[in-house]
């Protein structure tokens, strides 16, 4: 039988619960301004999606594409998140459920930041895309 402890991680870069809960908030609240101000202006960032690696290459790009995957959607929510650190990384991840064209789906992310200044120097997210709901299918 395997056990599990959690254990609560010293902070690297204090704040970094605080942070990583302003991202989730302005990530239901489709505020993608906002989100960029939690990027440096020139953050590397690696995105894994099913199409395939994006690396957007400043602040603007990388929230445009969260803007890109959600602006349409006319039902959105975040189902669950998680804030935790992975070493030296702020891990932050979350599951939504939105709807779009009249069509339901999940769609799930995780990202890990390297912190600088208070500001996302790294960042790299993995996406599981646009699941459809077997209910609306």
């Amino acid at each position: 039988m395997t056990q599990v402890t959690l254990v609560k991680m010293e902070p690297g870069v204090a704040g970094w619960e605080q942070l990583g809960a302003s991202i989730v908030a302005c990530l239901a609240a489709r505020d993608f301004d906002k989100l960029g101000d939690y990027f440096h202006p020139r953050v590397a960032s690696r995105l894994l999606l099913p199409s395939g690696l994006a690396t957007p290459l400043d602040a603007p790009t990388l929230t445009g594409k969260f803007r890109d995957w959600f602006k349409d959607a006319d039902q959105f929510a975040i189902e669950s998140s998680q804030i935790t650190r992975a070493g030296a990384c702020l891990h932050i991840g979350y599951r939504i459920h939105l709807r779009e064209e009249g069509v339901w789906y999940t769609i799930e992310q995780h990202t890990y930041s390297l912190l600088e200044g208070g500001s996302i120097v790294h960042f790299d997210l993995v996406c599981s895309g646009f699941c459809p709901d077997e209910a609306t299918i």
